[in-house]
């Protein structure tokens, strides 16, 4: 994959994040967060939940978040907590892992990789 090109899916992946308004974006750790939030993504729909995301979101999701979109790392500890997380929310709200895929797709194995020196 050229540069320019995945440069480009990179912008169109952070464009389709910026344009689901009604989602809330779980990331495990601070660098994940500053990272979303250097490219543009409202702070606000970031929650941020390293060691029990479940109890944080559970409170989003009573605020009628329509979709949850999970960015955990590509690595052990990140899969292991996708599964986790998947399986207790499964049934209770649209868990969008399509992102979390395209970044690996990319190349990414760290949220906190895709910030804005990633980008431009």
């Amino acid at each position: 994959m050229s540069y320019k090109h995945h440069r480009d899916s990179l912008v169109s992946l952070i464009n389709d994040l910026s344009n689901e308004d009604s989602a809330i974006i779980v990331v495990e750790g601070k660098r994940d967060f500053k990272a979303l939030t250097s490219l543009g993504i409202q702070k606000e729909r970031i929650l941020q939940c390293a060691q029990h995301p479940e109890r944080e979101l559970e409170q989003f999701i009573m605020t009628g978040a329509k979709k949850v979109i999970p960015l955990f790392d590509a690595d052990r500890t990140g899969r292991i907590r996708a599964q986790r997380f998947s399986r207790y929310f499964q049934g209770q709200t649209l868990i969008d892992r399509s992102y979390a895929q395209r970044l690996i797709n990319l190349g990414f194995t760290y949220t906190e990789e895709m910030d804005d020196r990633a980008v431009y």
